[in-house]
């Protein structure tokens, strides 16, 4: 059985999906196109069950890609049920793309999602009075506690089976005169729906092989909406269809004196508003709506922004406190007793000294490097993630449309830029939300100032070894930094090369929820899945790659003398008066372009010391315990160092001592030139999946553009912090 989950933007769709497959989600993208797929296949009651989760969307429409996807999936996979998922607080507008559900002839499950928040606003639906109306099966839930979750997948068994199994079964009982008017059908006036019967017939007698797969009165009413991607479907009949369609529409037009999809979706809103009427009764309560109250806060047209920034610096700041004593237990871990149970065992096996190398250096100093920074990330996903479920990102985006309105886009733009802190490649595809081709290629040129969370590792190395105590601050003023170049390469380019008026900006605002610690949880392991992932796949070989070419000539004794030290030293000279001139720090972001974590492995490997023979047998049950000691102190000091990061609690008299790479580090580099280092990593060319995303969406014409500009922004401004530091003597 196949379950098809649809509905609105910001209705908890997710959740209610989440809440019955659980890890059992598998996250991927639709054939063809860059939209979030998810899937679940599992068994229930003996029957195997796949759920799919389609894209939100308010129509099935053809205007946007994630309106295109999932009728696409409903009209050619058919599902047997479709789980319509409908906010029971905002019930009319729901129901507008219900009522082009119950076209489609697929049964219809209409799950009333927080339903404890209607109850708590007063609102009282007759849930039988409403699907005796729609004749559909209702089911009351709230995703957030499972509420009602477990009546949805034997209801929706039960109505697969007393439905139409075919397109062509539901046409012929849509072809009865008495079918035909239908109470859950809605009604579009006594000038729309005489056309809508005539087009079907028309429908029937010359695109018969069409109405066989398609819904006929949704394809005919669709045709009269003016939908282009519906004609597509007519095949061989389109000119002679196609030429009634438009002799239908003009004498609608000419006796209503308005376009027929007014008045079909006046007509799906008039029905919606007769439902809701019919099925709803508000109760008077005393109470002020709490979302209200926050956004007459968070909303205001002065505190609007500077509550936004002081909310992403208490992110970076608490994400950092709570993380560094994990980064230095797990790096301990790393560097310490794997590093040495790894040499024992290939002493034991009689490797030669270079495969300890490769393993010390290569791999433990590479990739394995990269995971200390896991914990960074789970914090930041983890503060992401509430943001997001909470409702506060649609906010942020509202809140940032008029300083966007500036560089000649809108709040909307906004929305791909924030999914940049996660990672650059989903934000450049986010951008096929947007309506037009300006905005698309405007927004993606500035989406690679937006600085991903592959960056992170790289200023967590830095600030780990020259601004411990200002950790948060320096992180957020990079992010921060980030924001204000895209605000002024914006404001550039709208002069430049992308004149015109920004467009009006109008979204839905959800209301405030806290999300439940199950989904916060799936939302930050998918997140850190990817990135571990990445470590154990291409950093991994990509690590290996770099050791082999810091030996090769093989023997070589100067690994500056080797073929990678000979190609970055050729590079060096360009970055020479922008502070880090040498073969190591040039080394280390060419290997960048592969991936922005790449460069804290390259450093890895090349200011790892010599690893030291190890031929003594290791304790394992006592380096266990002291393993698993070691991480309850971390877990305390994490708590200690958020809370007096906070003022909470005084801050503790002694610091950790540095790692051995960041007493490195400070012979290699300053407090200036790491700054420097972070402003041009910041903002030169992203990683070689972004270019290829962008690529794809704009052209490599615009995709080298954005490269010459990223690369020269960052020398320009690595080229300013150092040698302006220099002058006002902080060299």
């Amino acid at each position: 059985m196949r379950i098809a989950f649809i509905g609105n933007p910001n209705v908890g769709k997710s959740a209610l999906v989440n809440a019955i497959a659980g890890t059992r989600l598998h996250v991927g993208n639709w054939p063809g196109v860059t939209v979030e797929k998810k899937e679940a296949t599992f068994t229930f009651e003996g029957e195997e069950v796949k759920l799919v989760d389609l894209p939100g969307t308010y129509s099935l429409s053809s205007y946007s890609i994630e309106e295109r996807v999932t009728r696409d999936y409903l009209l050619n996979e058919r599902p047997d049920v479709v789980i319509d998922v409908v906010d029971a607080t905002h019930l009319e507008r729901n129901l507008f793309l219900t009522l082009q559900l119950l076209e489609l002839g697929i049964p219809v499950v209409l799950a009333l999602n927080v339903w404890d928040e209607a109850k708590e606003r007063g609102i009282e639906i007759d849930t039988e009075a409403l699907a005796g109306i729609l004749d559909v099966a209702v089911v009351p839930t709230v995703a957030t506690s499972g509420e009602g979750v477990g009546a949805l997948l034997p209801t929706a068994r039960r109505m697969a089976a007393e439905r139409p199994a075919t397109v062509a079964e539901y046409n012929q009982a849509c072809r009865d005169a008495a079918a035909a008017e239908r109470p859950h059908v809605a009604h579009y006036g006594p000038l729309v729906d005489p056309e809508v019967r005539l087009l079907g017939e028309a429908l029937h007698r010359d695109a018969a092989e069409v109405v066989e797969r398609v819904p006929c009165r949704w394809l005919a009413v669709k045709l009269l909406e003016g939908d282009e991607g519906t004609q597509a479907l007519l095949d061989g009949a389109a000119t002679t269809l196609l030429k009634q369609v438009g002799e239908q529409r003009r004498r609608i037009e000419a006796l209503a004196g308005d376009d027929p999809a007014t008045l079909i979706s006046d007509g799906r809103y008039g029905f919606s508003k007769g439902v809701v009427a019919e099925v709803i009764r508000q109760r008077p309560i005393d109470r002020r709506d709490l979302t209200e109250l926050i956004d007459r806060v968070v909303l205001h047209r002065w505190l609007g922004i500077p509550i936004f920034f002081a909310m992403l610096w208490f992110v970076f700041h608490t994400t950092f406190d709570g993380a560094q004593p994990f980064v230095d237990f797990i790096n301990q871990v790393i560097t310490g007793p794997v590093e040495r149970w790894f040499l024992v065992g290939l002493t034991a096996i009689g490797a030669p000294d270079w495969v300890a190398s490769l393993v010390s250096e290569g791999v433990i100093g590479g990739a394995g490097f990269v995971l200390t920074f896991v914990p960074i990330l789970f914090f930041l996903y983890l503060f992401m993630g509430i943001l997001e479920g909470s409702g506060y990102m649609a906010r942020a985006a509202f809140v940032m449309d008029r300083f966007f309105h500036a560089i000649g886009l809108h709040g909307k733009s906004f929305i791909p830029m924030i999914l940049g802190f996660g990672c650059n490649v989903p934000a450049v595809y986010a951008t096929r939300s947007l309506d037009s081709y300006r905005d698309r290629v405007l927004t993606s040129l500035l989406i690679p100032l937006m600085s991903c969370s592959a960056r992170l590792p790289v200023y967590a190395v830095f600030v780990a070894a020259f601004f411990v105590d200002q950790r948060g601050t320096v992180i957020f003023s990079l992010y921060l930094l980030g924001i204000l170049l895209a605000v002024g390469m914006g404001f550039i380019f709208k002069r430049s090369l992308f004149r015109g008026d920004a467009p009006v900006f109008v979204m839905e605002l959800p209301p405030y929820r806290f999300p439940t610690l199950r989904s916060l949880m799936l939302y930050v392991w998918e997140k850190l899945r990817s990135f571990v992932r990445k470590a154990g796949t291409y950093i991994l070989a990509t690590s290996v790659v770099i050791w082999f070419f810091l030996n090769l000539p093989w023997g070589v004794q100067n690994p500056a003398d080797s073929y990678f030290g000979k190609v970055a030293g050729g590079v060096a000279p360009i970055f020479a008066p922008v502070g880090f001139g040498s073969w190591q720090a040039t080394g280390a972001l060419l290997t960048g372009v592969i991936a922005k974590e790449v460069v804290v492995s390259t450093m890895g490997e090349i200011y790892t010391p010599e690893p030291e023979a190890a031929t003594a047998p290791p304790e394992v049950a006592e380096e266990i315990a002291q393993i698993g000691r070691g991480f309850v102190v971390a877990c305390r000091d994490s708590v200690v160092a958020v809370l007096a990061g906070l003022h909470l609690f005084p801050a503790p008299e002694q610091q950790p001592p540095p790692s051995a790479l960041a007493k490195r580090m400070r012979t290699a580099f300053t407090p200036l030139t790491a700054i420097a280092f972070m402003v041009f990593v910041l903002t030169y060319i992203p990683c070689v999946v972004t270019m290829a995303a962008m690529g794809q969406e704009l052209g490599w014409r615009w995709t080298a553009f954005a490269a010459a500009y990223l690369l020269t922004l960052g020398w320009s401004l690595a080229f300013l912090t150092y040698q302006g530091g220099r002058l006002l003597g902080f060299a």
